[in-house]
């Protein structure tokens, strides 16, 4: 380290330390984070003080984006997807128009959830490759034959010749990078084999424009449950720029950067700049301050039904948090302090083969319950013990209509039950957008 001192200052001077003096004590503070996360009470000041940062990131959005034409992450909308690239390809492809409806996802999981499924079922074909045998044997299921499934690590050596063997062609409409780990470099291998018209992939949103960073290759890596995962937007855009890719967008979590062929860009976005930190978004997907959490979770899982009496015994409460005020804009975050508490024997958590989740929904003053809008789940990021109450932070941005709205927030265990008879609801005023 302090021979990496000298240079820096022989070669930029004192100016040229910023950089590292920043990555320092961004290290520092997520070192006091992953420490004050082991115990409840400091573990709760995180997750308001990620609240608080979430509601200043809105307002920033906010101002940036009346300077800027449309972005893509304002036509986001789920289906399949899990932070609403459904809507954003649709989009994208309407800009862009088809030629061959082929396509390749890396990282596919079991087909259930994922980028390219909603084209699948639209008739689209391909590929899509898995590395974990169970998730792959489940996605043949979903695929029904309309799309090759390979159950195979992605690896740079070998990735070229598993798309030659699946018939993809060289111009694939689509390409979706997805695994958390190796990406920068599997990506390199793929780019180099084939030319997209559209890429998704996944990159690190804890390293804001200007960092260039690349976790180092290991073969087999896994993601590890760190924010260490991946590759920063900057390591990413510049890679795609050197296969023709331009970057056209990010979705609204931090989560995935849209590219689209650089002959084809101007149909896509115009009179708005290419540059990186004009479409980054900063990571809006987990309690933590930078998005994903420090260490890997490890709750005991729920692996059976949980009895009528039992789930008479699981309740939950809401209130809003830290906020005097309940007039909201559109779309601004709304923070929101959730308890459970579980008086059965069991231990509940988020895993397993039957998960206990939080499901929200936005419901108009006047509606009945029942007719809900759009539903979103949010897992139990730490496992509920027997006659014990767990306290969480979650989030969800505020509907567009003007007017009362209510936030109904119901536990429910995974193709078994929904667990309260009647929801939680946290009720705030929607106001004129800025």
């Amino acid at each position: 380290m302090w021979g990496r001192l000298r240079t820096q200052l022989r070669v930029g001077g004192v100016a040229a330390l910023a950089p590292m003096l920043r990555g320092l004590v961004m290290r520092a503070i997520l070192g006091v984070e992953s420490v004050a996360e082991r115990a409840a009470w400091t573990r709760r000041r995180v997750e308001r003080l990620n609240g608080r940062r979430l509601k200043r990131a809105w307002w920033f959005e906010q101002r940036r984006r009346k300077q800027e034409a449309e972005p893509l992450r304002t036509y986001e909308h789920r289906e399949f997807s899990q932070n609403g690239e459904d809507g954003i390809l649709e989009r994208i492809f309407a800009l862009i128009g088809t030629t061959n409806r082929s396509l390749v996802e890396i990282g596919a999981s079991d087909g259930q959830e994922n980028c390219t499924r909603k084209l699948v079922e639209a008739g689209w074909t391909g590929v899509w490759i898995e590395a974990d045998p169970e998730r792959a044997r489940r996605a043949r299921s979903v695929a029904a034959g309309r799309v090759v499934v390979i159950d195979e690590p992605a690896e740079p050596v070998s990735i070229a010749g598993s798309l030659r063997s699946a018939g993809i062609p060289e111009r694939p409409d689509l390409l979706v990078m997805d695994i958390d780990g190796n990406d920068w470099w599997v990506l390199g291998a793929v780019l180099a084999a084939v030319s997209p018209r559209v890429l998704v992939t996944e990159y690190n949103s804890t390293y804001r424009p200007g960092r260039w960073w690349v976790q180092p290759y290991r073969e087999g890596r896994e993601w590890d449950g760190t924010f260490r995962h991946g590759a920063s937007l900057e390591a990413l855009s510049a890679l795609a720029r050197l296969h023709g890719l331009a970057l056209v967008g990010c979705d609204s979590r931090g989560v995935n950067a849209f590219f689209v062929a650089a002959s084809e860009v101007d149909r896509v976005e115009t009179g708005r700049s290419r540059s990186v930190a004009a479409h980054f978004m900063a990571p809006w997907f987990a309690p933590g301050l930078w998005g994903h959490p420090r260490t890997p979770e490890r709750p005991q899982p729920l692996t059976e039904r949980l009895s009528e009496q039992e789930q008479q015994a699981v309740s939950l409460s809401a209130a809003p948090l830290g906020r005097r005020s309940m007039v909201f804009r559109p779309g601004q975050p709304v923070v929101v302090d959730v308890s459970v508490t579980n008086l059965t024997t069991k231990e509940l958590s988020s895993l397993g083969s039957t998960p206990l989740q939080i499901a929200l929904r936005w419901r108009p003053h006047g509606t009945p319950y029942g007719a809900w809008g759009a539903e979103q789940r949010v897992r139990l990021r730490h496992p509920v013990g027997s006659g014990r109450r767990r306290r969480m932070t979650i989030w969800q941005p505020a509907p567009v209509g003007i007017g009362t709205h209510h936030l109904d927030l119901v536990l429910v265990q995974e193709n078994v039950a929904w667990l309260d008879r009647v929801p939680t609801s946290v009720e705030v005023e929607v106001g004129d957008a800025l």
